[in-house]
């Protein structure tokens, strides 16, 4: 797409009104822009002080209507966006606090404003749950970007343990950042937009084990009662979620995800319990538990073939931070045992410097959303 002498002119005239960008050292920007119009828009970037010879045309997003995108790489330092059909050159205006968001990976421009977060970012609410006979349960929701109550479109649903380290943990000041994961997920399209419920553990670790392992643990004598939970979630955590939210209803709408004696749960869950949850997202799950019970359960299971599991396992560490993963690989072998299949029902990362913390979760959490509801995934 050429510029004739006065498009040329005019993008000379913005040069001192379009924004100044100072991109990572090693990583590029997306730019995601905005626009009402239905035809193509196209992004022309200034480098290293010189204007491109041609625009570029910017793809659509998907499940984002108006939204569109185009990588830039570094060495950018301003660009301006044009409307195909009307020839109409766009420059955004810059925000006071730019200058300050030097590691921004991803801007977003919509009304000619430039902001680093979505305008449209996942919503967090703070909830309680009640729970008949004993204390309620705190939960973390995460609604995704554009979620209207009013509405009449439904979500699908995780169910995440351990929800009290999805913004931030005693760990790791960010936790899972998970409210960040599902924005970039659901903006990129490549996660069906859901709504994700992070059930809180108990503050003690033998109440927790006692709560989600569904296997005793003789060291800590603790565990065992997660099936337990699991009839509690059937019976009053799960309608109170659907009766409060627009969620989808049944079992392939449900997923339940977690690490560590989570990530064990969340497996043992769609083995045990395929009437609530044929999906799990299981996180360096702490498969030692109970001898390996949890590899011998998927053994003894019927056919998994209905299921959808998702797999990440480090391969380093020390002590209490070390990945099993050659104990992770007898799980996967076990469930391909069942039905399974690579790459369509069965999803597996392996990262050879991971470790069993926070850290490493967080970085591999958007790839895991999108594995376990892809866009425009079959109901």
């Amino acid at each position: 797409m050429s510029h004739p002498p006065r498009t040329l002119a005019l993008i000379a005239a913005l040069l001192t009104t379009s924004v100044a960008f100072a991109l990572p050292a090693k990583k590029g920007t997306t730019v995601y822009y905005h626009t009402e119009q239905s035809t193509q828009p196209h992004v022309l970037v200034e480098s290293n002080g010189a204007w491109a010879n041609k625009t570029r045309p910017m793809r659509p997003v998907r499940n984002r209507p108006g939204w569109w995108r185009s990588h830039v790489r570094n060495g950018a330092s301003s660009l301006v966006f044009q409307h195909a059909d009307s020839g109409e050159w766009i420059h955004p205006l810059e925000q006071q606090n730019f200058r300050n968001q030097h590691g921004a990976t991803e801007v977003f421009v919509k009304d000619h404003v430039l902001t680093y977060a979505p305008p449209e970012h996942a919503k967090v609410e703070e909830v309680v749950a009640p729970r008949q006979g004993a204390a309620p349960h705190k939960l973390t929701v995460i609604l995704p970007p554009g979620y209207d109550p009013k509405a009449k479109k439904s979500y699908p649903v995780v169910y995440f343990f351990d929800g009290h380290n999805l913004l931030h943990s005693e760990y790791d000041p960010q936790g899972w950042a998970a409210h960040d994961a599902l924005t970039q997920v659901v903006l990129d399209g490549t996660m069906e937009p859901s709504i994700i419920v992070g059930i809180h553990a108990p503050p003690s670790h033998a109440q927790r084990l006692d709560e989600l392992s569904p296997y005793y643990v003789a060291k800590d004598n603790a565990g065992g009662n997660a099936h337990a939970f699991l009839g509690y979630m059937d019976k009053e955590l799960i309608p109170f979620i659907e009766s409060r939210y627009r969620t989808r209803i049944g079992p392939h709408e449900r997923a339940v995800a977690g690490s560590s004696v989570g990530g064990v749960t969340s497996v043992e869950a769609v083995v045990t319990r395929p009437d609530l949850f044929l999906r799990a997202l299981s996180f360096s799950p702490a498969v030692w538990l109970g001898k390996e019970q949890l590899v011998t359960d998927v053994k003894n299971a019927n056919s998994l073939s209905g299921a959808r599991i998702v797999l990440y396992q480090g391969a380093r560490g020390e002590g209490g931070l070390r990945d099993e993963g050659e104990k992770t690989e007898k799980l996967y072998n076990a469930l391909k045992g069942k039905g399974l299949v690579d790459g369509i029902s069965l999803f597996r990362k392996v990262n050879e410097q991971g470790e069993h913390r926070e850290k490493f979760w967080r970085e591999t959490l958007s790839w895991g959303f999108s594995s376990l509801f892809p866009a425009r995934w079959d109901h």
